[in-house]
């Protein structure tokens, strides 16, 4: 009984092993650095393994859960097994989907995720090589590249060279910069550099090699298994040099890194860049990633463009009108060349526009400006175009974006305003000051009205309170402002606060302070008075051509008339007074009588 349940105990924890991170292999690779020498004399390394997984594979990462640990194994030059350790889980990363084409839009569920296990180990310091190993079981069986990839694992390696190889010098293997490229599209050539981060200075060698399976087809090996290790069973018409297939151009720079392929077949293909470090001409270390690529049918209409927004109606003289450069994506940067046409004339019509614009790499627009020029003749509606030509990436082409643009007469501003008024305090007077006529410009409008008397809003219509003003001539003025920056003016605006004359009918000159004068009311109103005193027969008796209200009933010769009745003419003047239609009219006349 207890023989039956350790067996079924096994097989139940071989199958659950097997579920921990089967079918759903991506890839991976191993790195470390040097940290130095601890007390017993050991060099202590820094060890990094990367894996990648399908993000919707049901087996989640080793140590993820109740699976198998992660484990992984060090060799000496012999083959013994020098360290056998596990590492556990801390966390996964997805992958950002990077497409650097903007000609192409990959489809977005493709999903990769990234799980880091990191640990240090102390090794004793010896003349041969360590080999760090790590192996793992099933590809998925949707790879397409090599036989039976459900019935086989991978193999991840990385060298620790021993003195023979560098002496003393302690070594930090080169390492990936970015992550892997997740896709690549159908009959697109894409190249992608493989930057890398080397410590020491090391000459750096890439290819491209063969991916190695685990040995014997076998899950979780624990220890690992030792080398030689197998490459994986290409299927025909592919190999470590076309992991794409024969048709898919794949290059690798040796120098630099960069990856360059133009698939011709879609589906899963695993590939493996090795990048040799080398060392005063020893080869030291083998770095390589192991990655599944995908193959995908891409969008493939050219999503680059160039739009120019903005156009329309503009006033000549009055400004101008920005149009907005705008491209949809912000990768690298992008040079255009500006042209216009139209019976519209750069330079008399409208400033000059630059010939080129620049926009540099993240930056998405930028702004042309179109400034019109003041005519004074009549031209009518005139129309230009602005051509933005640029390199379109995708077709090769000089493509052409534009905008039209219409403009328009500036029409002059015209303002009639009465410009002399008559007014009277006594009577309540308020008159209403506006334009009679006032045409063209471009509003709104700004109406600035200028006054001493008071102080009148923005607006085309004031009034004005005769209470406020001076006595006879107030000045105004009006101009008013349109939105290209013209004005026009009025001119004085003359407000006259003038009262008709109230004349006595009786003075009693007896110099007793009281009604000793012939006072005028209002006279204060006009600039002269002019007064002529007639006796009964008609003769002249008395003048004054500057009247003050100082007359007391005396003759031209200064002696006093004799009591009686007298005629009168009071002829004011100035440069405004307009009697309304029931007043008396400008000439004033009538009798006063004397009494002493």
């Amino acid at each position: 009984m207890n023989k039956f349940f350790t067996l079924v105990t096994c097989i139940f924890s071989a199958l659950f092993a097997f579920n921990s991170f089967a079918s759903h292999i991506v890839g991976g690779e191993v790195s470390y650095d040097t940290v130095g020498v601890d007390g017993n004399g050991d060099m202590v390394y820094n060890l990094r393994f990367e894996l990648f997984r399908d993000c919707d594979a049901a087996a989640s990462f080793p140590g993820d859960g109740a699976g198998a640990a992660f484990h992984f194994t060090i060799f000496d030059a012999a083959n013994n097994v020098v360290l056998n350790e596990e590492i556990p889980f801390t966390n996964s990363t997805e992958l950002p989907l990077v497409y650097d084409d903007p000609c192409v839009e990959p489809p977005d569920d493709v999903c990769i995720e990234s799980a880091v296990y990191e640990t240090t180990v102390a090794l004793p310091i010896i003349p041969g090589d360590y080999l760090i190993a790590y192996q793992v079981g099933y590809w998925s069986g949707d790879y397409v590249n090599f036989i039976d990839p459900a019935q086989i694992g991978m193999t991840i390696t990385s060298t620790i060279p021993g003195t023979n190889s560098v002496g003393n010098v302690a070594n930090n293997s080169p390492r990936f910069q970015d992550y892997p490229q997740i896709v690549f599209c159908l009959d697109n050539e894409l190249t992608i550099p493989n930057d890398m981060i080397e410590e020491d200075g090391d000459s750096l060698a890439f290819k491209l090699c063969d991916p190695f399976m685990a040995p014997n087809g076998q899950l979780n090996p624990d220890p690992e298994l030792a080398p030689p290790y197998d490459p994986i069973p290409w299927e025909t018409g592919f190999s470590a040099n076309f992991p794409f297939e024969n048709g898919s151009p794949t290059t690798i720079d040796a120098v630099t890194g960069d990856f360059s392929v133009t698939p011709s077949m879609l589906g899963k293909f695993v590939a493996r860049i090795c990048v040799e470090e080398w060392r005063d001409g020893v080869l030291i270390n083998t770095h390589s990633r192991t990655f599944g690529y995908n193959i995908v049918e891409c969008e493939s209409e050219p999503a680059f463009e160039i739009n120019v927004l903005g156009g329309g109606d503009i006033i000549e003289g009055c400004g101008g009108v920005s149009f907005i450069i705008e491209r949809n994506d912000t990768i690298g940067d992008l040079p255009l060349i500006v042209e216009s046409s139209g019976d519209a004339v750069m330079g008399f019509n409208y400033t000059d526009l630059p010939d080129t614009v620049f926009i540099p790499e993240g930056v998405s627009n930028d702004t042309i400006e179109v400034n019109t020029i003041y005519q004074s003749e009549e031209e009518g509606e005139l129309t230009g175009t602005v051509y933005v030509l640029y390199l379109n990436p995708c077709t090769g082409n000089l493509d052409t974006a534009s905008t039209t643009f219409n403009i328009q007469d500036y029409i002059e501003m015209e303002l009639i305003i009465e410009d002399s008024i008559n007014v009277c305090a006594e009577d309540g007077d308020i008159h209403t000051l506006t334009p009679s006529v006032f045409t063209g410009g471009v509003g709104p409008y700004y109406y600035q009205w200028n006054s001493y008397a008071s102080t009148y809003p923005n607006n085309d219509t004031i009034y004005v309170d005769a209470s406020i003003l001076e006595d006879n001539y107030n000045e105004f003025s009006l101009i008013i402002y349109d939105q290209c920056g013209y004005e026009v003016e009025s001119g004085s605006i003359g407000i006259y606060e003038q009262c008709r004359l109230v004349v006595p009918n009786i003075i009693t000159p007896n110099g007793d302070g009281s009604n000793d004068l012939f006072k005028i009311r209002n006279s204060e109103d006009y600039d002269r008075l002019e007064l002529q005193i007639f006796n009964r027969w008609g003769n002249l008796v008395y003048e004054d051509t500057d009247y003050k209200d100082d007359w007391n009933g005396i003759n031209k010769n200064g002696i006093p008339l004799t009591e009686g009745v007298y005629f009168y003419t009071v002829i004011p003047s100035g440069d405004k007074y307009e009697y309304r239609e029931d007043e008396n009219p400008l000439l004033m006349h009538g009798f006063v009588h004397i009494v002493r």
